[in-house]
C-alpha cells in the first residue's frame, strides 16, 4: 500500500487525475479523495464536497490512495508526520485563502509542511517553476525531484506545437527524451503533465506507458471545457478562481483564438479573499475586450460589495455588472458573435450558494445549454 499526497494553489485535481488514470490503466488499485468526492478505480464513491471524506476514504482497501492535501488541513495537523511515500507540491499563489490563514507566509508554510510528512527516502516533487521554489526545498531533508518548463527541472517539459486541437509535448527526464501528444492545452498544464509523468515513472510504472496513457486524457470536468456555438462563438467553462489562473486561462485563449474578440465573465466568491477582487478585475479588464462582472457563489457576502471590490481594480471602462448569473451568461452570448467567451470561476461546480445560504442548483455548463435553447443556438462540445 502507498499513498500519494498533491498541494499547491492550483493543479492539484488534474495532477491527481492524471496519476490515477494512469495508475489505473496499468492495472493498479486506486482510491482518490478529494474535497469534493472520493473515487476508487473507474467508480465515484461519492460526489459530496466534505471534510470527512479524508477518513472515509481509508475503508477502501487499495494498492495506491491518492490525496488532494488542502492548505487548510495540512496547518490543522490532520495528516501524521511520515504520513506519504511520494507528495507533489505544485505553485502557490499569494491573495488566496487570505479567508483561512492570517497572512501569506502563514499560507506558505501550510502548504510546505507536505514535505515534512514523507516516510524516510520518499521523494518530494516540487514545481522548480515556482517563484517559491528555493524557499520550498530549503532545509528539507529527503530527494526531492523538480518538475517544470525551467532547463534546471529534474524532469523537464517543453511545449514544441499547440493549437485548439492538442499541444505536442517533449518530457526530459533521466537523460531520456519522451514526446506525446495532449488535449490538454496550456503551459501550466504541460507543468501539471510533468508532474504526473515524473511521479508515475518514480513509483514503478513504465515511462512509455505513462506517456500513453497521458495521451489518452481528456482532461477534467470544468477545466478549459470548450463548445462551439451559433455565430462563430467559443465558450470556453474553466475553474480558474485566482489572480494568476485567471490571467493564464485568458493569455492560453487568446492564444488560441487570435481572430475572435475576448469575453470574460466571473464573480469572486462571497466570505472569501477580498485582496484578489482588485486584482483579478485588473487582469479581466486588461487582457479583454469586454468583461460580465457577476456572482460567484456569495454567500452571506453582499454582491455588491464584491462588485465594488472588483471593479475597483479596473483602470478601463469595458464592463457591465449582471448579478444573475445565468442572465450574464445570455447577455455575453447574445451580445459577442465572432468572440470566444470565457465562463471562469466555477468550473464543475453544479450549484450556487446565495445570501439565506441555500443551495441552488445549475452549473455553468448546464445555463450556457439553456442560454442556447433560449435564443436557439446550436452548441457542440470541442
Amino acid at each position: 500500500m502507498s499513498s500519494i499526497a498533491v498541494t499547491g494553489t492550483k493543479g492539484k485535481t488534474t495532477i491527481l487525475r492524471l496519476i490515477n488514470d494512469c495508475l489505473v490503466e496499468n492495472s493498479h488499485d486506486v482510491a482518490c479523495v478529494y474535497t469534493e468526492g472520493i473515487t476508487h478505480n473507474s467508480d465515484v464513491i461519492t460526489e459530496q464536497r466534505k471534510i470527512s471524506n479524508y477518513a472515509d476514504v481509508k475503508y477502501i482497501a487499495a494498492e495506491h490512495y491518492l490525496i488532494e492535501a488542502t492548505s487548510y488541513m495540512l496547518s490543522r495537523g490532520n495528516f501524521d508526520s511520515s504520513s506519504f511515500d511520494a507528495v507533489i507540491l505544485n505553485d502557490i499563489e499569494p491573495y488566496e485563502h487570505a479567508e483561512i490563514h492570517r497572512n501569506f507566509v502563514a499560507y506558505f508554510h501550510a502548504k510546505k509542511r507536505i514535505l515534512r510528512l514523507r516516510k524516510e527516502g520518499a521523494p518530494a516533487f516540487v514545481n522548480r517553476d515556482s517563484e517559491y521554489y528555493d524557499k520550498f526545498v530549503d532545509q528539507m531533508a529527503g530527494p526531492i525531484i523538480s518538475y517544470g518548463v525551467s532547463e534546471d527541472a529534474s524532469c523537464n517539459v517543453r511545449v514544441d506545437e499547440i493549437n485548439a486541437d492538442k499541444m505536442h509535448l517533449t518530457l526530459r527526464y533521466k537523460d531520456r527524451s519522451y514526446s506525446l501528444d495532449t488535449s490538454l492545452l496550456g503551459e501550466y498544464n504541460a507543468v501539471n503533465i510533468a508532474a504526473a509523468f515524473a511521479c508515475l515513472v518514480e513509483v514503478g510504472v513504465d515511462p512509455e506507458n505513462v506517456c500513453e496513457s497521458l495521451q489518452r486524457f481528456q482532461g477534467v470536468e470544468g477545466r478549459m471545457e470548450r463548445y462551439s456555438l451559433s455565430g462563430n462563438r467559443v465558450v470556453a467553462v474553466d475553474y480558474a478562481h485566482t489572480p494568476n489562473s485567471l490571467a493564464k486561462v485568458i493569455d492560453l485563449l487568446k492564444q488560441l483564438y487570435p481572430e475572435k474578440k475576448m469575453i470574460t465573465l466571473f464573480g469572486c466568491g462571497g466570505n472569501k479573499s477580498k485582496y484578489k477582487r482588485p486584482r483579478m478585475g485588473a487582469i479581466a479588464s486588461d487582457k479583454s475586450d469586454k468583461v460580465y462582472v457577476t456572482n460567484d457563489n456569495p454567500r452571506k457576502e453582499n454582491p455588491m460589495n464584491i462588485f465594488e471590490h472588483i471593479i475597483s481594480g479596473m483602470s478601463n471602462r469595458n464592463y457591465v455588472t449582471e448579478p444573475v448569473r445565468k442572465r450574464a451568461i445570455l447577455k455575453a452570448v447574445k451580445e459577442n458573435p465572432d468572440s470566444v467567451i470565457l465562463l471562469a470561476g466555477k468550473g464543475a461546480e453544479k450549484y450556487t450558494i446565495d445570501l439565506r445560504g441555500q443551495t441552488k442548483p445549475g452549473s455553468d455548463a448546464e445555463m450556457l445549454h439553456g442560454v442556447c435553447v433560449e435564443l436557439d443556438l446550436t452548441m457542440e462540445k470541442i
